[in-house]
């Protein structure tokens, strides 16, 4: 606990993602080390910093995910062909600090209807209490709906 900076013993048996995804190993007899380094530093030095680096606190409360899939607009001549940075940007203005996350998970091209489908998946997590589902709902319901207005997608109900 005091090599790791752990402030709660309790957290050696927890099987919450938040905490356990910053530490990676592959064995478990190795020393630990962080994942936020361990990408640019080799394993010695990241042994040496393991003092100064503290896990990140597991947020208080829960995270809702919820799935967008969408047709994306067919591009014609002299058309704006569709940017998913756009529908980030879009999910971003409209979600503001209830936004966590939003990663595309699948894209395909169907080859009968010959159309793209993107389907992204939006975690929203409240920075100051707890969401209900039906709260998110609404606020997911308004980004498929903005971004039917203006990135001319459809999206798929």
């Amino acid at each position: 606990m005091i090599l790791y900076h752990i402030p709660d013993i309790r957290l050696f048996w927890t099987r919450n993602p938040e905490f356990l995804e910053q530490f990676q190993t592959d064995d478990y007899n190795a020393p630990i080390i962080y994942k936020n380094i361990a990408n640019f530093l080799n394993v010695a030095y990241c042994n040496k910093l393991r003092n100064f680096i503290t896990p990140k606190p597991i947020k208080p409360f829960p995270k809702i995910v919820n799935d967008m899939a969408m047709w994306l607009p067919e591009v014609h001549e002299n058309q704006q062909c569709y940017d998913k940075t756009d529908f980030y940007d879009l999910v971003r203005e409209i979600g503001g600090d209830i936004i966590e996350k939003v990663e595309l998970i699948d894209d395909f091209y169907h080859k009968n209807m010959g159309r793209q489908s993107h389907c992204y998946r939006i975690t929203y997590r409240h920075p100051e209490m707890a969401m209900s589902q039906s709260e998110v709902t609404i606020l997911h319901r308004t980004i498929g709906d903005m971004a039917e207005e203006r990135l001319k997608v459809d999206i798929r109900r």
